[in-house]
C-alpha cells in the first residue's frame, strides 16, 4: 500500500527601449502558457510508441502541478505522483492516480519492488548526494522495471548562461510596470529547502546564480554533461539503456518561435536529455517500447 495521502544609464522609459522591453516581456508571458505543453511533446517524443496502460505500476517524483502526470497516466494502470512541497501538488481525478506528499531523498515509506517504472523530469539536478537518492530508487524497482529521467544538458546550461542579461532585463521591465509579470506556480521555491544549500562561488553565484543543488554555476557546465551522468548512474548501479535527446527551448521562459524550436531540435540541437535506465544488466520488456 501507498502512503496515506494527505488532502488535499539610458531613459528606461524611452518609448523604443520601452517597446523592446514590453516585447521581451510578452515573450515570457507566452513561454509560461506553454511550458506544460512543451513538457508533454517531452513525453511524446519519449512514449509515443508505448501501448497505454504498458506499465502496471508506475512512480512520478517531483510531480509539481500535474503537466506531465494527465499524459503519463495513459501509460501506467496505476500511477504515484509525489511531490516535497504540498503547496505546488495539484490533484487531478485521473483513474488510476494517487498523489502523496514525498520527498525523493526519503522514500523509505514507499514498498520495495513495487513499481516497473519510476520517473523524474528536471528533479536530479536538484538534489543534493543524488547517488544515494538513485540508489534508493532502485531498491523500489520492481524485477523488470525501468528508470527514466530527464534532465537538463550543457547546451541549456550555455543558454541560461548567455541568457541571463535578457532574463535580469526582463525583471525590470516588470520593475517599471511594462508588461504583466508571469506568475511562478504555486508553492515553487527552487532547490528543496529541506536540503540545506551547498558550498558555491560567491562572487560569480552572485554575478550568475547557480540552477541545481550540486555547485556553482561553472561547475554545472560538467556537471550536467553525459559523461558525468552516464558516471552518476554507473556509481548508482544503473545499465542505462539508451540517452534521448529532446527538444531546444530556451530558459528563464524567455519564449521560442515554435517554428525555430522543431528546426533546432530536428538538428538535434537538443536542451534536455532523457536516460533510460535498467537496475540490472537486462533489457527489461517494456524498455523495448522506449527504445530505438
Amino acid at each position: 500500500m501507498y502512503p496515506a495521502v494527505s488532502p488535499c544609464p539610458a531613459d528606461l522609459t524611452s518609448s523604443p527601449l520601452r517597446g523592446s522591453l514590453a516585447r521581451l516581456n510578452h515573450r515570457g508571458s507566452t513561454m509560461t502558457a506553454s511550458l506544460g505543453a512543451l513538457r508533454r511533446r517531452d513525453l511524446e517524443l519519449l512514449f509515443g510508441r508505448c501501448p497505454e496502460g504498458v506499465f502496471a505500476q508506475a512512480l512520478e517524483l517531483g510531480a509539481g502541478d500535474g503537466c506531465q502526470s494527465e499524459f503519463l497516466s495513459h501509460y501506467c494502470r496505476r500511477l504515484l505522483c509525489t511531490e516535497y512541497n504540498e503547496a505546488r501538488l495539484q490533484r487531478r481525478s485521473l483513474p488510476g492516480v494517487e498523489y502523496a506528499v514525498l520527498d525523493a531523498t526519503d522514500l523509505t515509506s514507499l514498498p520495495e519492488a513495487s513499481f516497473d517504472l519510476i520517473f523524474s523530469s528536471n528533479l536530479l539536478e536538484h538534489l543534493p548526494e543524488v547517488e544515494q537518492v538513485l540508489v534508493g530508487l532502485r531498491r523500489l524497482l520492481a524485477p523488470g522495471g525501468l528508470a527514466l529521467h530527464c534532465l537538463p544538458n550543457p547546451t541549456w546550461k550555455a543558454l541560461q548562461f548567455g541568457l541571463y542579461p535578457a532574463m535580469k532585463a526582463r525583471a525590470l521591465a516588470w520593475r517599471l510596470g511594462l508588461g504583466t509579470p508571469h506568475r511562478s506556480p504555486a508553492g515553487q521555491v527552487g532547490n528543496n529547502p529541506s536540503t540545506g544549500t551547498v558550498q558555491r562561488s560567491r562572487g560569480l553565484d552572485r554575478l550568475l546564480p547557480a540552477h541545481g543543488q550540486s555547485g556553482d554555476t561553472l561547475a554545472e557546465f560538467r556537471l550536467f554533461s553525459r559523461s558525468s551522468w552516464r558516471s552518476t548512474f554507473a556509481s548508482a548501479g544503473y545499465t542505462l539503456l539508451h540517452e534521448r535527446e529532446l527538444q531546444f527551448h530556451s530558459p528563464y521562459r524567455l519564449g521560442c518561435p515554435e517554428i525555430l524550436r522543431r528546426g533546432l531540435s530536428g538538428l538535434g540541437l537538443a536542451c534536455s536529455t532523457a536516460y533510460i535506465l535498467a537496475p540490472g544488466n537486462e533489457v527489461p520488456a517494456n524498455a523495448l517500447h522506449l527504445l530505438p
